[in-house]
């Protein structure tokens, strides 16, 4: 909670429950209820707005500022909920692998880690596919068995014998 909040960030913390409000903002924490419900039944901003409108005695433009509001409000506490259900999911799902693990359930302890893997998204297909000519020299290769051609072609190439150790068996 910053020293200084927003309106918007005080009724996300009156709704969480976070703060207690005032009357004046148990009022309007209420119109911001009625429109979520209305919006989340799947009305219009235009029948929401009437619907306020009436129930409130609203002029136009304070319906759609309220249902701006309420979006931006219970919008950011959605995604703060997804947030949280995803980070408990996780935790929840890692305890069932280790426990799973630790009694030899390994086939409950791979299907927890392949959830937590997909939640996670580290299956998501992002990477680009390698061009192995872009990391691999061509190289020129002589079939033959003529010694002369062989001891030519080596001599051509630029070979340097590597450091090594010998080990006795």
């Amino acid at each position: 909670m910053s020293k200084n909040p927003s309106p918007e960030e005080e009724y996300q913390d009156i709704i969480a429950g976070i703060r207690k409000p005032t009357v004046k903002q148990a009022d309007q924490e209420k119109k911001y209820r009625e429109i979520w419900a209305l919006l989340v039944d799947g009305k219009t901003d235009g029948q929401v707005a009437k619907i306020i409108g009436e129930l409130h005695d609203l002029e136009k433009s304070q319906q759609y500022k309220l249902i701006r509001d309420c979006k931006k409000i219970f919008g950011d506490v959605e995604e703060s909920n997804k947030k949280a259900e995803k980070i408990i999911a996780i935790t929840q799902l890692k305890r069932i692998a280790q426990k799973a693990d630790k009694i030899g359930d390994y086939k409950t302890a791979v299907r927890a880690w392949e959830t937590i893997a997909r939640v996670h998204d580290y299956f998501k297909d992002d990477m680009e596919p390698f061009d192995p000519g872009d990391w691999m020299t061509p190289q020129q290769v002589t079939f033959s068995n003529d010694p002369k051609v062989l001891k030519k072609e080596q001599g051509s190439q630029d070979i340097q014998d590597a450091d090594f150790e010998e080990i006795d068996k």
